[in-house]
C-alpha cells in the first residue's frame, strides 16, 4: 500500500539508489583514457586517418536535388519572380 501524500514510504525499495561511488571507475571519473576508448560521437583520437567511403545513390539525389532549389530559388530572385 502507497504511503499517503507527503509521507516517506519506507516498503518502497524501487526509488532507492542502486550505485555507490565505488562503483565508477577512476577513468571514468577523470575523464583521462588512453583514446582507444569510444563515446557517443566515436573516438577522440585526432590522429587517424580519413577514409572515404561509397556514395549512396539516395544521398546523392538529395544532395543534387538541393542544388537545384537553390539555383531556381537564385535564379528566381535575381530576374525577379
Amino acid at each position: 500500500m502507497a504511503a499517503p501524500p507527503g509521507e516517506i514510504d519506507d516498503d518502497d525499495s524501487d526509488d532507492e539508489w542502486r550505485f555507490s561511488v565505488e562503483d565508477v571507475s577512476a577513468e571514468e571519473t577523470t575523464g583521462e583514457s588512453d583514446g582507444s576508448g569510444g563515446n557517443i560521437a566515436g573516438t577522440l583520437d585526432r590522429n587517424q586517418p580519413l577514409e572515404p567511403g561509397e556514395i549512396d545513390p539516395e544521398n546523392a539525389v538529395f544532395v543534387v536535388l538541393g542544388v537545384l532549389i537553390v539555383v531556381v530559388l537564385i535564379a528566381a530572385a535575381i530576374l525577379g519572380f
